[in-house]
């Protein structure tokens, strides 16, 4: 009898790792570039810095309309607003700007100073801003076009409205009164553009909670839950559906904006702190201590994080030789 030597490869992999990419603000500067699978990041490891121009720059958008009909591609760009004049400026994830001006997307003089965040761009290439001292929220309906009354303007009551979401699953619109903490939600239709402010056609504004936390600067919608963040240091997770208060999450360092990698993992600026923290997703609920991912910032307000594709990683490759007996 013989013996054959059969040599057998093992490959070993490991499903998919994704590591996505965090932007947000330091200063005056739009930086990108972290990975949110590594720890210990500081400005050195920015791949982007690129001063906005804004005065104050706060709040921070990713854009995924594609029906923007002006010569820029605005998918995936991002939007960075001003508080000190209301403006609002497109980035691409690169650090070129898009147009010629800060105020290419968004700027009304009777706005000056009131913008704190844009969060949400539907695909109709609308966006959204928190007025803070015109208390209301306003819609630029796409480039050059006018801008119209969600919360405030004779939809639900006039307030500091300092945080916007939209869920991209209704459209609907979620507004939080900086003062009281109150969560108000709308549905609404956007009139053709024009070069005048009108009343913005809501078809309905409630109230979605009275229990948001007060101060806040930070209002996100994830995988059917919504986020208010407030700078007395909790961030309160509620369902969309039951409107029921999920979890409250003691984040010290000032929370300001949140946002989401493709695991649901959540990532906060922390404003006081100078950083960007994680918190784990733990499934039915988020972990209670955070990891720093970024530090050495300078009071930082927005984030947004862009997915990347999934990578297959090779974690081995091993052999063993088998003798097999030959009849």
């Amino acid at each position: 009898m013989k013996r054959l030597l059969v040599l057998t490869l093992v490959l070993a992999f490991v499903g998919a790792v994704q590591a996505d990419t965090i932007f947000t603000q330091s200063g005056s500067n739009m930086v990108g570039g972290f990975s949110t699978t590594a720890t210990g990041q500081t400005l050195a490891n920015a791949t982007v810095s690129v001063n906005t121009g804004l005065n104050t720059p706060m709040g921070m958008a990713v854009s995924i309309s594609t029906q923007l009909n002006d010569g820029h591609n605005h998918v995936g760009t991002i939007l960075m607003n001003s508080w000190g004049t209301g403006q609002v400026a497109e980035f691409t994830q690169a650090g070129a700007q898009v147009g010629s001006t800060p105020s290419s997307l968004y700027n009304h003089s009777d706005n000056g100073g009131c913008a704190v965040a844009v969060d949400a761009i539907d695909n109709g290439g609308n966006v959204l801003v928190a007025a803070y001292n015109s208390s209301a929220v306003f819609v630029q309906n796409g480039i050059g076009g006018g801008a119209y009354y969600v919360f405030g303007g004779g939809h639900g009551s006039w307030a500091a409205y300092s945080g916007v979401a939209v869920d991209s699953a209704t459209g609907n619109a979620y507004a939080i009164d900086f003062a009281t903490g109150t969560i108000s939600e709308a549905t609404y239709s956007v009139p053709a553009p024009s070069n005048s402010y009108q009343d913005f056609q809501a078809s309905g504004v409630s109230t979605f909670s009275t229990s948001g936390p007060a101060s806040s600067f930070g209002l996100a919608i994830n995988n059917g839950e919504l986020f208010a963040s407030g700078t007395g240091g909790t961030i309160n997770v509620y369902s969309l559906a039951s409107k029921q208060l999920l979890q409250t999450i003691t984040a010290s360092g000032s929370p300001r904006q949140m946002a989401f990698d493709s695991a649901g993992n959540m990532y906060v600026a922390e404003n006081s702190a100078g950083k960007i923290v994680e918190f784990a997703n733990l499934g039915s609920s988020f972990a209670t201590t955070s990891t720093d991912i970024v530090t050495g910032l300078s009071a930082p307000d927005g984030i947004v994080i862009v997915p990347e594709p999934a990578t297959l990683v090779l974690l081995g490759l091993g052999a063993f030789a088998m003798l097999r007996r030959k009849k």
